[in-house]
């Protein structure tokens, strides 16, 4: 019987794990962007950047480029609600790397998480001396 309900259990705990991040997740892509240049020369490092998301809790991104494309982003978002957070988590790191920006237009749920990481990365690229015309996000 224990095992019944386990297996019921997890079934349900899946189902609405996935409902989540299918329906409050939408977005929309632009073309993917070219690669991010420093002085005429791709960047190749990782950068990362700090920024306020949800109630004042700090949001941190590292960005790790390869010939000025994105190849790895992660967040660390622990002071962020963690049921609004996990969408973010599953969804934005694919579409960064597939467009090569934090350029998208993404509904989540989680609009001041998502914002914090848009500005943090900002801070990142300007700190790694990306020029701000460059930064269209």
């Amino acid at each position: 019987m224990k095992k019944r309900f386990m297996v019921i259990a997890i079934a349900a705990l899946t189902l609405v794990c996935l409902t989540f991040a299918a329906c409050l997740i939408q977005y929309d892509l632009a073309p993917p962007r070219g690669p991010w240049l420093v002085g005429g020369a791709p960047l190749n490092a990782p950068i990362s950047g700090s920024a306020t998301g949800y109630s004042g809790g700090i949001v941190h991104v590292t960005i790790t480029l390869t010939d000025g494309i994105i190849t790895d982003v992660s967040f660390d978002l622990s002071s962020q609600t963690a049921s609004y957070a996990a969408g973010v988590y599953l969804i934005l790191p694919g579409i960064i790397r597939r467009q090569n920006s934090f350029n998208f237009d993404v509904t989540a749920g989680a609009t001041y998480t998502v914002n914090g990481i848009r500005q943090a990365a900002r801070e990142a690229f300007l700190r790694a001396g990306v020029p701000p015309g460059d930064l269209s996000f």
